[in-house]
């Protein structure tokens, strides 16, 4: 290339002017006479001053002066004394050469800010850059009145990762971590991952939770949120994505319950049968019954009288068995005036020694004894020989049995030590007259 000031070492120096040193963007400023600055002036080899950061004197055949980087400036005549000159080739100065090429009249201000000649300056349109330091910021480096700026020229798009755990969003770096476990809003029953391709960290579905899992009104079945109904003796559980149930041990499902079906009498044997009058359900079959006592409900309950029946005692009437049965259970008629809260009671059968009951034969589990007809099964069925029986009732509080006082029947009574605590022998039972309980036995063959 020509060693012209427009070709050579000017314009190299505006552009590196221009560019800056550490970043500045200010073009060569015109500063006061230094014309002995010449004297001291630095060489183009940087012994005495660097041309990139010091920016010497530079000769202008016009006789104009030229700017240093340090606003001092130098008479174009005393350049044959110490003024800067590129080195050529074979080490020789430029310098005459490039003041002979110079335009009168023409600043190295202007020089710099030629469009003809930026690209050589280093002011040129050219790449992507940072704006600002904004990693989500889109920019272009331009040149504006001969300084290279980075121009926002739009946003990344949004998702763009803009660091660990970030990415963009309207221009924005915000914190955002693909990947990371989450739980749908709304969607109790599926496990999420972060997803941050919109910007945004949105929670995405993935998977199921396990079956089982509680939700709101139910339990997640299938990934789905099921509501559930669930029986007494029975556990819920899932079919597909619905909430069933399973019974629990010795219980069978009938319709919507869960039923003994070797006992209940509403629910009987394998297709739930409900057992006709009569009859009963015994190893889950319906048995014709035999009942013996006063099974038929007294009207009204309290007839003849009124009969109190004090909590923890033992009270009850004789009763005849007629046929050999299997004892299957104890049964007895409260008023309809019952709590239905009710009292808890527990029948007894005892033995008949000399017109008293003596020894235990079989008894029921503590019951509710509810208004109108309870039926209580035995613990424990046994055979009942053909005789004469004692059945007998013990509650914690006062019942409203109903009760004939008109009859001949022998009745009997007995204090206990608190409730729960039927004996298996008696003794010191003290008998009564006149009075029928609604107390009955039932027994199959």
């Amino acid at each position: 290339m020509p060693a012209g000031i427009k070709g050579g070492a000017v314009l190299r120096i505006a552009g590196l002017l221009a560019m800056g040193c550490g970043g500045s963007t200010s073009l060569l400023p015109n500063g006061p006479d230094a014309s002995d600055q010449g004297e001291t002036g630095a060489t183009a080899d940087g012994r005495e001053g660097q041309v990139t950061d010091d920016v010497a004197q530079v000769p202008d055949d016009t006789g104009q002066e030229a700017t240093n980087a340090s606003g001092q400036t130098s008479d174009a005549d005393d350049e044959g004394e110490a003024g800067m000159v590129a080195p050529g080739d074979d080490g020789s100065s430029d310098g005459p050469e490039a003041g002979a090429d110079a335009e009168a009249g023409e600043s190295l201000t202007d020089v710099a800010v030629s469009d003809s000649e930026s690209s050589e300056s280093g002011c040129a349109d050219a790449g992507p850059c940072v704006p600002n330091g904004n990693p989500c910021k889109q920019g272009a480096l331009a040149c504006s009145s001969g300084v290279l700026l980075c121009a926002v020229v739009g946003n990344l798009p949004d998702g763009t990762s803009c660091g660990a755990g970030a990415v963009c969003f309207a221009g924005q770096c915000a914190d955002c971590v693909a990947g990371s476990p989450c739980s749908p809003a709304g969607d109790p029953c599926h496990t999420g991952v972060t997803s941050c391709s919109t910007g945004r960290p949105i929670c995405a579905s993935t998977s199921s939770v396990a079956d089982g899992t509680a939700c709101t009104g139910g339990m997640c079945c299938g990934g789905q949120c099921a509501m559930c109904n669930t029986p007494d003796h029975a556990a819920a559980a899932c079919r597909g994505s619905t909430c069933d149930f399973v019974c629990g041990a010795g219980r069978s499902a009938c319709a919507h319950t869960c039923a003994d079906t070797t006992s209940d009498s509403q629910a009987c044997g394998p297709t739930c049968a409900v057992c006709p009058l009569g009859s009963m359900c015994v190893a889950s079959q319906c048995t014709p019954v035999f009942k013996y006592g006063d099974f038929t409900p007294y009207t009204p309950c309290q007839m003849n009288g009124a009969q109190t029946f004090t909590a923890n005692y033992l009270l009850g009437e004789r009763v005849y068995v007629d046929t050999a049965i299997q004892l299957t259970a104890l049964g007895v008629i409260a008023s309809p005036a019952e709590p239905t809260s009710g009292v808890d009671g527990i029948l007894a059968l005892y033995t008949d020694s000399g017109g008293l009951p003596v020894s235990l034969v079989a008894r029921t589990a503590t019951a509710t004894i509810a208004p109108g007809n309870s039926l209580l099964p035995v613990e424990m069925p046994v055979a009942l020989p053909v005789g004469n029986y004692w059945i007998m009732g013990e509650y914690d509080a006062t019942p409203s049995i109903c009760v004939d006082n008109s009859s001949s029947n022998p009745a009997a009574y007995i204090k206990l030590g608190g409730y729960g605590s039927v004996p298996p022998t008696l003794s010191n039972v003290q008998a009564l007259s006149g009075i029928d309980f609604n107390y009955y036995v039932v027994g199959t063959q």
